[in-house]
């Protein structure tokens, strides 16, 4: 049951990207060279609405927070090469299984790229330990601020300035497409949804599915870091599917 509810996830997700083209590497390289916003609008409306949402929904206690360690050089050096890659390539790893799925081969380049590294990163990640501190632990909001009012009035508020930046961006870009927030809207709902204890009850992503796919066809299953991510992202690995 578990699998066929990561498919439909994954399909949804897929449906929704496609709708509004955010999976095409025109649109993501067009964030990068600041030419179309229609990326960053997405994800503003996507991480303001789902936040709130999701906030609520932990707090009345039908969902938990699923958080991983903030290491901070390995957090900064990964989001660097990840949007270098992001931008040359046109792709990041949950719209290249769209892409491939709609037709668009050079998503393929990525997916083969996306395999290898992870499998390289596998195996030197013991050694790369050091480097990709300090560990800072699991740092959120909730953590610092605790469950009150204010955390609650937070919420809200960054929310509201992260939707609200999206439509800042939509008058400065000057275009009269909203997909942008239908599929923003559309992709809160749907995540804030897997996050319920009888839906999914975990987080749905991509990266991960990479290290399992990747390790698993390359043989760089030998590792505490394929170990660590081995059960998530099998069943990711079915989220990707589902977008594909």
């Amino acid at each position: 049951m578990i699998v066929l509810k990561f498919l439909l996830v994954g399909f949804l997700f897929g449906a929704i990207m496609q709708y509004s083209k955010i999976n095409t590497n025109c649109v993501i390289s067009g964030m990068a060279t600041l030419d179309d916003f229609t990326v960053a609008k997405t994800i503003a409306v996507t991480l303001g609405l789902g936040a709130i949402l999701l906030n609520i929904e932990i707090g009345l206690g039908f969902a938990s927070y699923h958080i991983i360690s903030f290491l901070f050089v390995g957090v900064i050096a990964g989001g660097l090469i990840f949007g270098s890659g992001m931008a040359i390539l046109g792709y990041c790893p949950g719209t290249l299984p769209i892409s491939l799925g709609q037709g668009s081969l050079d998503a393929l380049i990525g997916i083969i790229g996306g395999f290898v590294a992870v499998a390289v990163f596998s195996v030197v990640s013991p050694l790369l330990q050091i480097v990709l501190g300090p560990d800072l632990g699991q740092i959120s909001l909730h953590s610092v601020v605790g469950t009150n009012a204010l955390f609650y009035t937070l919420v809200f508020v960054l929310g509201g300035i992260l939707i609200g930046s999206a439509f800042w961006l939509q008058k400065i870009e000057k275009s009269d497409s909203y997909k942008w927030l239908y599929s923003g809207i559309g992709l809160a709902l749907l995540f804030s949804t897997s996050f319920f204890h009888t839906v999914l009850d975990n987080v749905v992503g991509a990266a991960t599915s990479f290290v399992y796919m990747g390790d698993k066809m390359l043989g760089a299953t030998d590792n505490s870091y394929f170990e660590k991510w081995e059960t998530a992202g099998y069943i990711q690995s079915y989220f990707i599917l589902g977008a594909f």
